[in-house]
């Protein structure tokens, strides 16, 4: 996905802590232990915060992960699929604020899982489509 996407004001790590908060945090009566955060700079993502992430829910450090949305894990749905799957292995519960009854454990969860990932990758083939037509017309270089 472009950076476009990835610096839309909805997708900012505060944004998405506050919709975390309310739709998923706040009123359960599980422990908050705080946020793994990855970084992104002009097209470029560190995966630190995903690797510390992943070591804790190895060590048992937790049991729940809240994700504001299904494409959290970066851009590859393969990528987010593995993730997933890495996380569900482990016994960590995913909920999806912006998918709250999404259970992703079970089969029709992963289902949506998957139907949302493929959109989300048409979506953005599509685009990027749409943008290299557009550049070839206006005789711009598409590298």
């Amino acid at each position: 996905m472009g950076e476009e996407f990835l610096n839309a004001p909805e997708r900012s790590p505060e944004h998405q802590s506050r919709l975390n908060h309310a739709r998923l945090i706040d009123g359960s009566e599980l422990p908050y232990r705080g946020q793994y955060r990855d970084s992104f700079d002009k097209g470029r993502s560190s995966s630190k915060g995903y690797q510390e992430l992943l070591a804790d829910a190895r060590l048992g450090k937790f049991s729940h992960i809240a994700v504001a949305y299904v494409h959290i894990f970066g851009a590859a749905a393969a990528k987010i699929r593995r993730a997933f799957d890495t996380f569900i292995a482990l016994g960590i519960t995913i909920r999806i604020a912006t998918y709250p009854q999404l259970h992703p454990e079970e089969p029709d969860g992963r289902l949506i899982i998957d139907l949302l990932l493929n959109m989300a990758q048409y979506e953005s083939a599509r685009i990027s489509r749409v943008i290299h037509e557009r550049m070839k017309e206006r005789g711009l270089s598409a590298n």
